[in-house]
């Protein structure tokens, strides 16, 4: 009975670590995203946390501007796929959708989608080659927490972009405003004074020539 004890005790207190070392790692992920300025860094960040703390991986699918699910950089190298019809599902609904009975097959066990504060921003497929797809169910609560960092590091990402393209833009309608400025003032003097010769010249004493008139009238038509 004292071995029995002692025994389980030792498993609650590594469980304890465990979970201790888990949610620390969670803390560490949201951190890290906190910082990340782009999508593929944001890719990079969840693959280590899943990884490094569930021994497992995940593709990350975005929306593009016709709701279309699309894998995002970084995925070159799994060896799982994923069920686009369960990632539709689970991307419109937005609650997650298991798929433990394809698990065997390769296919992801669990989509999680990324339900950012202004809209759903995507998906995200979860599979484990390392344990059995209930003990990666049983992390659910856990997996449905680290979508949420993904999807809210997504969004912000998405306005940081939009942000910088606005900037670019206005920065280039400037700068295009000033070289036509620039542009306008620098061309309209010489070219008034073109004009204004060449009328000079067509109405000069003595007349000009046939030939001279009708150059200078050339000029003054290329001038205007």
């Amino acid at each position: 009975i004292t071995g029995q004890l002692t025994a389980g005790l030792r498993r609650q207190v590594e469980m304890s670590a465990t979970e201790a070392m888990r949610t620390r790692a969670l803390y560490e992920m949201a951190r890290d995203l906190s910082g990340a300025l782009m999508l593929e860094q944001v890719v990079d960040i969840t693959r280590n946390f899943l990884r490094n703390v569930l021994k497992s991986d995940a593709i990350i699918l975005l929306a593009d501007g016709s709701g279309t699910l699309l894998p995002r950089a970084g995925e070159h190298d799994l060896t799982f796929g994923i069920e686009p019809r369960l990632a539709t599902i689970a991307f419109e609904s937005g609650t997650p959708v298991e798929n433990s009975q394809l698990a065997d097959s390769g296919f992801a066990v669990l989509y999680l989608p990324l339900k950012a504060p202004m809209r759903v921003r995507g998906v995200v497929a979860v599979t484990s080659s390392e344990m059995p797809p209930a003990v990666l169910l049983a992390q659910r609560e856990r997996l449905e927490t680290m979508a949420s960092l993904v999807a809210i590091a997504v969004e912000r990402v998405h306005y940081v972009d939009v942000a910088q393209r606005t900037q670019v833009q206005m920065v280039s309608e400037r700068l295009r405003s000033s070289i036509l400025s620039a542009l306008s003032h620098d061309l309209r003097t010489p070219l008034t004074a073109l004009v204004g010769l060449a009328d000079s010249l067509t109405v000069s004493r003595p007349p000009l020539t046939r030939d001279a008139l009708e150059t200078a009238e050339a000029i003054r038509e290329q001038a205007e």
